[in-house]
């Protein structure tokens, strides 16, 4: 609790379950092996400390502790846009998913999006590329500027692209893969959110 760590947060961490977590945490089974080592680097603390309780609590000096990961919730698309309209994020229930993110910084309203679509898949090797499946980082509370990636809101639809100002201050959204059009709004874009982070899953 004191790490702001749900059970789906850390099983991503550990690479296990949450219902896994659960009974580690009801007494119902006890993590061994690998997972001890992950589960006491996640936590923070030394893995005897952990199973039984007893002598030194605090982590050996070679883990270095998750305390700065803060666990967002996986949302729709579809959340994302109502989000977007509304300021606030529908209701979450037992089944969202949530990520750690690494970024210090991170707001509490920070959410996770799975990129859909190739348009941000980057069209020259070695520029900043986020195929499809990549889970991306939002966090509305940084305010956006011309070359970060954003999700947007224009009119009915919720997009993710690199925002960009020409010379006049006109903004636009432009995707990183050359074989999709600019998105040149006319007056009705709302910025959402920033990437902050992302990370592509196995």
């Amino acid at each position: 609790k004191e790490l702001k760590l749900t059970q789906s947060a850390l099983g991503k961490a550990v690479s296990v379950t949450k219902a896994t977590v659960s009974q580690w945490e009801s007494g119902d089974t006890s993590p061994n092996g690998e997972n001890l080592q992950k589960l006491a680097k996640s936590l923070s603390c030394s893995p005897d400390w952990l199973i039984s309780g007893k002598g030194n609590a605090e982590a050996d000096s070679n883990i270095s502790p998750m305390q700065h990961y803060v666990a967002v919730p996986l949302v729709s698309w579809v959340q994302a846009g109502i989000f977007c309209d509304s300021g606030q994020l529908e209701p979450l229930d037992d089944t969202t998913e949530y990520y750690p993110c690494p970024v210090k910084q991170a707001s509490s309203k920070t959410f996770a999006l799975k990129v859909k679509g190739d348009s941000m898949t980057a069209s020259a090797s070695g520029l900043r590329s986020y195929p499809e499946g990549t889970i991306i980082f939002v966090d509305p509370d940084v305010v956006a500027e011309s070359g970060q990636r954003v999700i947007a809101r224009i009119g009915n639809t919720t997009t993710f692209k690199q925002l960009m100002e020409d010379e006049s201050g006109y903004q636009y959204l432009k995707p990183l893969n050359e074989k999709h059009d600019l998105i040149k709004p006319n007056n009705d874009m709302h910025v959402c959110g920033v990437i902050i982070g992302a990370f592509m899953p196995e």
